[in-house]
């Protein structure tokens, strides 16, 4: 059974994903072909638009023409007009171009002076009044030689007609006489009959102002008023008005009748009129349909058909699945069963887990507004109060007072941000007493990723904080002692060193053995002297007493009396080579000039010490990006193993050397590296094992005022 359910299920997936396919593909195909059937009847109307604009441009240029060179001739010889011989060139015009209905010359106040159709003195109308003239008559006035007017209803044809004007100016230029023709709109539409246009399109002349000129298919008699003596609001007019009427393009939308079509445009390269073709888009999609009708006959059948293995398919399944169903029931009942005896040998587990760390820490839950919602028994014995006492209440009730406002806002700041938070925290127990917590709190998150809960778990440190407390009080003890030490001791050693120099000199210089020994004493004592001056640096450093006297120091100065200083006491006995590079006397820094020749006194010193016999030490140093001054010291000794590099500043760390022919205490590098930081700097080390090691140190610099 499971063999044929497989093979069943995966026959109707492989069904299913063919009849997914090609439901995409005949999708996918129906997008393309529609956008192409589209472009391609756009493309279509653009060419017809394009064409019926180069002649229409000719069409109204040739009248156009007739009328400049009439207008020419008429007022070649002078500005009056002689009526007999206007009416025979107007009559000559007329009969040269019979699809005008009319054509006269009118005064700017409207009256009729000589008519092609009427012979002179015939007593000829005024149109003044009309609206048509006046417009007509303001936009000559206004500048262009030729218009061609809004479609008006002739007088006397009573037919609709499109009135084409030319101003006759003098020589200044001013408007004497109006040349006006008419052309009905019968005429100017048969000119459109012998092209084939689309199927249910419609051709346009377009004004600026919105007024349709012409239609071609003609429009019925009834709709004339309401297609020429209105202006046209549709997507095409707003189009053309918001692009600044540009020469060409296509607009899709609601035409003013409301359909919804694709219109392409072109506009007269001489004249504001615009042509536009325009076709329903109703029309694209049922040639699109006739196109691609057998295909989607197929494509029908074909997912009918796969439609119809797929249900046969899932309905010979059901069965197979019914029983599938039982049988999964009872291996979920089992599955069930046996999550049940997981969880309950989980929940035995965090119960174990709950009582250790209920027996070492101590243990609370706070809900998201910081109210204490569970507190164990050691929270309670450890801060005197009673679970009742303490549930609903906020951990302020334990403040000690000891931490400020911003501890425990920077605190509720990261575990409200869904962080966990560690940190010491004195609190204050019911009776008043104070203790010390090491606390953890972890916020717990719910799906959104907001904290709903948070889980803290502290331990007391008070016996450590008092312990660490304690220590210091000692160490601070202690370093007064050494301080106090280190003056008694000096006194008797500068006494000691004092006879002893002076021994020296008292001495026969035959007497070498014993001049031996005085100067075993006296370097012996110098050592001492070295040493309890560091150990009375170092009681200062801990004691905070330590005084700079901060100047501007010429590092060169410094650095040549340090060279100088250990020259002649140290170097001499390894032969070893000091190389100084730092002679800028311009470089100033600031700190403590004592200081830093002490500092630079115990870099050289311990170059010298670690150094290879015939060694070399060479000083440098450079100004950093941020204006600080970098002072090191290279050897070329045995070098430093890279995991002993940190513990060189610590206390009396001699890198196994204890117990080495090499004197000291190992206090020397500590000192400098606080004498360094007191003074605002840094201090370092650099080393390769076997190759030598290079110390430095950086102080900010000074400038020289």
């Amino acid at each position: 059974m499971a063999v044929h359910f497989q093979t069943t299920r995966n026959l109707r997936r492989g069904f299913g994903l063919v009849l997914l396919c090609m439901f995409i593909f005949v999708v996918a195909y129906s997008w393309y072909s529609w956008q192409a059937e589209k472009k391609a009847q756009i493309h279509q109307l653009s060419v017809l638009a394009e064409i019926q604009r180069k002649s229409l441009d000719n069409f109204f240029g040739h009248f156009e023409n007739n009328l400049s060179l009439l207008s020419q001739d008429l007022l070649s010889e002078k500005i009056s007009m002689d009526s007999e011989r206007a009416h025979l060139l107007l009559k000559r015009l007329y009969q040269a171009n019979r699809d005008l209905s009319n054509i006269v010359i009118v005064r700017p106040d409207g009256q009729l002076l000589v008519s092609a159709l009427h012979p002179p003195g015939t007593r000829l109308a005024n149109n003044g009044k009309e609206s048509s003239f006046i417009l007509g008559r303001d936009t000559l006035l206004s500048g262009p030689d030729f218009e061609i007017g809004r479609p008006i209803v002739g007088p006397m044809q009573n037919e609709w007609m499109i009135p084409l004007r030319y101003a006759m100016r003098d020589s200044k230029g001013q408007l004497q006489y109006i040349l006006a023709a008419t052309l009905p709109l019968s005429r100017q539409q048969s000119f459109w009959q012998s092209l084939y246009i689309p199927k249910n399109s419609v051709l346009g002349l377009l004004r600026d102002d919105g007024y349709l000129l012409s239609k071609y298919p003609n429009p019925q008699a009834n709709e004339l008023e309401s297609i020429y003596g209105k202006p046209r609001n549709g997507v095409l007019m707003l189009h053309l008005k918001a692009m600044r009427f540009p020469q060409m393009g296509t607009v899709e939308g609601l035409s003013t009748v409301g359909s919804h079509e694709v219109m392409a445009f072109y506009r007269l390269s001489w004249y504001p009129l615009t042509v536009l073709v325009a076709t329903p888009v109703a029309q694209i999609r049922a040639d699109w349909w006739k196109h691609n009708r057998s295909f989607y006959w197929l494509s029908g059948i074909f997912l009918l058909s796969g439609i119809a293995i797929y249900l046969w398919l899932a309905r010979r399944q059901t069965s197979w699945e019914t029983e599938r169903e039982a049988a999964h029931l009872n291996l979920l009942e089992v599955n069930r069963a046996k999550d049940r005896a997981e969880n309950d040998l989980l929940a035995l587990e965090l119960d174990h887990v709950k009582q250790a760390l209920d027996h070492h820490s101590i243990v609370s839950i706070a809900d998201m507004a910081g109210k204490i919602t569970y507190v164990n028994d050691k929270f309670c014995s450890v801060s005197g109060y009673s679970s009742d006492e303490l549930l609903g209440k906020n951990h302020r009730i334990l403040n000690s007072g000891l931490h400020s406002r911003q501890f425990f806002i920077d605190m509720w700041h990261t575990i409200s941000s869904g962080q966990i938070w560690h940190g010491q925290v004195r609190n204050k127990a019911k009776d008043g007493l104070f203790y010390w917590v090491d606390s953890t709190i972890v916020p717990f998150l719910n799906k959104e990723g907001r904290p709903y809960q948070y889980v803290s778990v502290r331990t007391d440190i008070t016996a450590f904080i008092r312990a660490r407390a304690a220590a210091e009080e000692a160490n601070k003890a202690k370093s007064q002692f050494l301080s106090s030490m280190s003056h008694e001791l000096r006194t008797p050693l500068n006494a000691i060193l004092g006879f002893g120099q002076l021994l020296e000199m008292e001495i026969d210089p035959d007497k070498k053995e014993q001049r031996e020994y005085v100067s075993y004493m006296i370097v012996a004592g110098n050592q001492l002297l070295g040493l309890v001056n560091d150990l009375l640096d170092l009681s200062r450093i801990e004691i905070g007493k330590l005084e700079m006297n901060i100047t501007g120091c010429s590092i060169a100065e410094l650095v040549a009396g340090s060279v100088s200083l250990v020259s002649s006491s140290l170097a001499g006995s390894k032969h070893i080579t000091i190389e100084n590079s730092i002679t800028d006397g311009s470089l100033l820094v600031k700190g403590d000039a004592l200081r830093i020749r002490q500092v630079l006194i115990n870099l050289l010193s311990n170059a010298v010490k670690y150094n290879r016999e015939n060694g070399k030490i060479s000083l440098s140093c450079s100004v950093r990006q941020d204006g600080k001054l970098r002072v090191q010291v290279q050897d070329t000794g045995e070098g430093i193993a890279s995991d002993k590099l940190s513990l060189l500043f610590g206390h009396f760390e001699r890198l196994n050397q204890s117990h080495g022919s090499i004197e000291g205490a190992g206090i020397g590098l500590y000192v400098s590296k606080q004498l360094v930081e007191a003074m605002h700097g840094e201090i370092g080390v650099e080393s390769i094992a076997g190759e030598g090691s290079t110390f430095w140190f950086v102080l900010p610099m000074a400038t020289s005022d």
